[in-house]
């Protein structure tokens, strides 16, 4: 593994929560100005939220089961997800209205992020059962698939329209970046399973791996030189790096480890001060190109309608 890619850290601990929270609350997308977005539990259902930088308020669709919201841009445009009458269905509200943002005929779509421009991204399940990213612009939508992939997974996209998420091949999960079309995929140097969840306009990735089955998971920064930094502030505690903005600000959810699936206990934190070095990584830390693709969190979250990814 290469030397560390960041600075030292400041981590910031969140103390306010919507009101009505009870307790679970994490926090997915943070903009340039510091605003995020995420869900919280009230009376045993899960809402969306953003925050503006002066207080909280609730976003999207009302829904029984849960609603999400997972991405924010610099107009403080809110993208997510919501459990819907047929499955799980996207949405976007802007100025306080919202409408859906669903892939055509899929049987399912979950939206997680969002552009300066108004691109769009997530996933969706077809008619046959079979994941695929995709990409929204301008009402256009266009299907996302790592090359040998079983299923592909898109979770983040910077202003350049780079993309990153995760992909299933068969036998691990890797994660990758998508830069018009050219994939390459990007593994924590010795983890058999690593997500990626928000790309910055630098080219900064964030995410998390694991390094065993059932092993808790470890959040991750990768520079632009290649290097990775690992960030896990309670050790032996799950660790998810949920969204970067163009100031290397990082959101970082700790998960409670009596009962990590269902959020038993957590807390939300804001990693700053992590300008990169210049250093270049060791080979050991190059990135691995490769084809393939399960985002295997994201199933597990999803079918317990309760999710973090």
């Amino acid at each position: 593994m290469g030397a560390s890619a960041f600075a030292e850290p400041t981590y910031t601990v969140f103390t306010d929560t919507p009101v009505g929270g009870s307790g679970t609350t994490i926090r997915y997308g943070i903009n340039d100005m510091g605003g995020y977005a995420g869900w919280f539990m009230n009376s045993g259902t899960y809402l969306g939220f953003m925050h503006d930088g002066s207080g909280f308020s609730t976003v999207g669709p009302t829904s029984p089961v849960g609603t999400y919201a997972t991405g924010i841009n610099n107009s403080n445009d809110v993208v997510g997800y919501y459990y819907g009458t047929t499955g799980f269905q996207g949405f976007i509200e802007k100025s306080g209205v919202y409408s859906g943002v669903n892939y055509p005929n899929a049987r399912s779509t979950v939206v997680y992020g969002m552009n300066d421009t108004g691109q769009v991204v997530g996933y969706y399940t077809d008619a046959s059962g079979v994941t695929h990213g995709f990409v929204e612009s301008a009402g256009v939508y266009t299907s996302i698939d790592v090359p040998g992939a079983v299923a592909t997974y898109v979770m983040g996209i910077n202003d350049s329209g780079e993309i990153v998420g995760s992909y299933f091949d068969g036998t691990e999960t890797h994660a990758f970046i998508d830069n018009a079309g050219t994939f390459t995929s990007i593994d924590f140097p010795g983890a058999p399973v690593t997500f990626a969840s928000s790309i910055n306009s630098a080219g900064v990735v964030v995410g998390w791996y694991e390094t065993c089955p059932g092993c808790p998971q470890i959040g991750f920064i990768r520079d632009t030189s290649g290097a990775y930094t690992s960030i896990a502030p309670m050790p032996g505690i799950p660790t998810y790096l949920t969204g970067i903005n163009d100031s290397n600000e990082i959101l970082v959810a700790i998960l409670g480890a009596t009962n990590p699936s269902q959020f038993g206990t957590n807390f939300g934190m804001l990693l700053s001060g992590v300008a990169p070095t210049t250093e270049m990584p060791e080979p050991g830390t190059l990135v691995l190109m490769a084809t393939g693709g399960v985002l295997l969190l994201a199933l597990r979250r999803l079918r317990r309608r309760s999710s973090l990814v």
